[in-house]
C-alpha cells in the first residue's frame, strides 16, 4: 500500500502543477503513516485495525536485537547468532510473557538484524549503501519532473521494502529485493545522468566504448566470483548432504554430515534429538559434546547434557549454572 501511495503521487506529480494538491496529497499519506505507526503502540484510532498480541511480541524481539546491540557495540554477536544470545538479553518481561521456550532466531527487523549481528560498524556501512541509493533517487526526481515508470516502479517498491524491512525476518525472498532495489536506484541515476543533454551523452558513451576494461578489474571481478560461489557452496553442500541423511533415518549418516564443514547447530540438535529418540545414549552423549565443542552457546546441548544419567553430579550442576546463565529469567529451570 505504502508503494502504491507513493507511485500514486509521481502520477500526480506530473499531472497536477498545483503545489497545493501535491502537498494535501503528500500531507494526508504523513498523517496516515504516523496514526499506523501509533497503532503498533495500541495508541490512536487505527489500533484496533493494527495492534495485536503478534506485535507484543516483536517489541521482546526488538528489545532483544537491540540489547545484543548495546552489549556488543563494535563486531555484535556475529551473523546468524542471534537465536544464540536471545534467551539471555531478551529480559524478563519477554520471557515471562507466555512461556520460557517462546524463542527466535532473528529480530524481525532487518536493521536490528545487521546491528545485532555486526554491531553499529556494520549497520552503519548498510545505512550508508541505503543513503547513496536515497541520494541518487533525489537527483533524478529532482531534475525529471515527467512520470518515468521504470524510475517510480523501482523508487516505490525500494521504500516499500525499507518499512517492510521494520517489521520483518531477514529472509532471503525478501532481503534480495532491497539490494536489487537499492543497486538499481544508484544504477539508474547514472545511467540518466546525461539525458537532455545528447552531445554529452554521446561524447561519454563514446569514450566508454573505447576504453578496455583493465585486466586487473577483470581479474578481481572473476576472483571476487569465484571467492563468494565456494563460500556459499559450502553450506549450500552441507544443507543437501544433511537433508539426504535426515530422509534415510540414519543417525550414522546424520552424524557424518555434522562433523563435516558447513553444518549447522540447527542440523546438530536435530541429529541429537534423533540419538535420544533412539535412546542411544552413548551415541547422544558424543553427539552433545561435539555440539558443545563447535557452538558453546547452545541451550538444548546443555539441556541434555542436566539429564542425561550418564553425566556426573559436577558435570550436571555445571550445566545447571550454564543454563541459568544463558536463560536468567527463565522460572522453569532447576536452580543449583
Amino acid at each position: 500500500m505504502a508503494g502504491f501511495g507513493i507511485a500514486t503521487f509521481f502520477w500526480l506529480r506530473s499531472k497536477v502543477k498545483n503545489l497545493f494538491v501535491q502537498g494535501f496529497y503528500l500531507g494526508a499519506g504523513l498523517i496516515g503513516f504516523i496514526l499506523t505507526a501509533f497503532a503498533l503502540f495500541n495508541l490512536g484510532p487505527l489500533a484496533r485495525f493494527v495492534f495485536g498480541e503478534t506485535i507484543l511480541y516483536r517489541f521482546d524481539y526488538w528489545y532483544a536485537g537491540w540489547m545484543m546491540t548495546l552489549k556488543n557495540p563494535i563486531f555484535g554477536v556475529g551473523m546468524d547468532s542471534y537465536g544464540d544470545w536471545y534467551r539471555q538479553l531478551r529480559g524478563e518481561v519477554a520471557t515471562l510473557r507466555t512461556i520460557p521456550d517462546r524463542i527466535t532466531n532473528t529480530a524481525h527487523n532487518i536493521y536490528l538484524d545487521i546491528s545485532a549481528s555486526g554491531g553499529f560498524p556494520l549497520l552503519g556501512a548498510y545505512l550508508l549503501l541505503l543513503g547513496f541509493a536515497a541520494r541518487a533517487s533525489w537527483r533524478v526526481i529532482r531534475r525529471n519532473r515527467d512520470f518515468d515508470p521504470y524510475f517510480v516502479a523501482m523508487f516505490s517498491a525500494w521504500l516499500a521494502y525499507l518499512i517492510q524491512a521494520a517489521i520483518s525476518i531477514n529472509q532471503i525472498g525478501v532481503g534480495i529485493w532491497g539490494w536489487l532495489f537499492t543497486g538499481g536506484l544508484i544504477g539508474y541515476e547514472i545511467a540518466t545522468r546525461s539525458e537532455g543533454e545528447p552531445s554529452k551523452r554521446k561524447k561519454t558513451e563514446s569514450r566508454t566504448s573505447l576504453t578496455p576494461m583493465p585486466a586487473a578489474s577483470a581479474l578481481i571481478g572473476i576472483f571476487a566470483f569465484a571467492l563468494g560461489f565456494i563460500l556459499s557452496f559450502i553450506p549450500f553442500s552441507a544443507d543437501m548432504k544433511f537433508k539426504d541423511a535426515l530422509q534415510s533415518n540414519s543417525l550414522e549418516a546424520m552424524k557424518e554430515s555434522v562433523d563435516g564443514l558447513g553444518s549447522s547447530a540447527y542440523q546438530y540438535e536435530l541429529t541429537l534429538d534423533s540419538a535420544l529418540k533412539q535412546n542411544n545414549e552413548a551415541e547422544a552423549k558424543l553427539i552433545m559434546e561435539g555440539l558443545l565443542a563447535r557452538y558453546p552457546r547452545d541451550f538444548m546441548a546443555w539441556q541434555v547434557r542436566a539429564l542425561l544419567p550418564s553425566m556426573t553430579p559436577d558435570q550436571r550442576l555445571e550445566a545447571q549454572r550454564r543454563l541459568l546463565e544463558l536463560d536468567p529469567f527463565n522460572n522453569t529451570l532447576a536452580r543449583p
